[in-house]
């Protein structure tokens, strides 16, 4: 019987938590607007700006995969349960000792992947992989890494890369 009472209980706090956060940003949007001595937008402003955005209609691209098509959903599903995971109005809930901070950075970490992944998948054209995110993968791969080269030369050499006055510099000597 407690049990049954522990997962309502849980699924009240992420019912809440998933009803009062646009009331959040509408709050802290009021507030930087008063900060700056301004009149700022309604504090039920987030509520009406997703209502607006839920009518809307999907566009996708004619070459978008099936991935890309997911991945707002995963992102969706894996931020709702960090936050649902963080003791908010309730204490000693059933899905309490998952909430671990590793767990719930595993969980943001992922969505923030998957919003990269879905950007990259976006330009993979179809049918060049079985699978539509191992190209984007590849891409993100080399971007990754680019970087840290980027990072190694800047700390080894003292200065920064610019590719184009790089190039500048071998039309110059050509």
């Amino acid at each position: 019987m407690t049990l049954i009472r522990d997962l309502i209980s849980q699924g009240l706090q992420m019912l809440l938590v998933l009803l009062l956060a646009p009331l959040l940003t509408g709050f802290v949007r009021k507030l930087k607007a008063q900060l700056l001595r301004r009149q700022g937008p309604p504090l039920l402003q987030p509520y009406r700006d997703l209502m607006r955005l839920l009518r809307k209609d999907v566009v996708l691209a004619e070459t978008a995969s099936w991935l890309f098509r997911i991945i707002p959903y995963i992102i969706f599903a894996g931020t709702w349960v960090a936050a649902s995971l963080v003791p908010t109005f309730a204490t000693g809930l059933p899905l309490g000792s998952a909430a671990d901070l590793i767990v719930i950075v595993a969980l943001l970490g992922s969505a923030r992947f998957m919003l990269a992944l879905s950007a990259e998948v976006a330009f993979v054209p179809r049918g060049q992989d079985q699978f539509p995110g191992a190209e984007a993968v590849r891409r993100l791969e080399l971007k990754v890494g680019r970087l840290r080269l980027r990072d190694r030369s800047e700390k080894q050499t003292g200065r920064q890369w610019n590719y184009c006055e790089q190039r500048r510099q071998k039309v110059a000597e050509a």
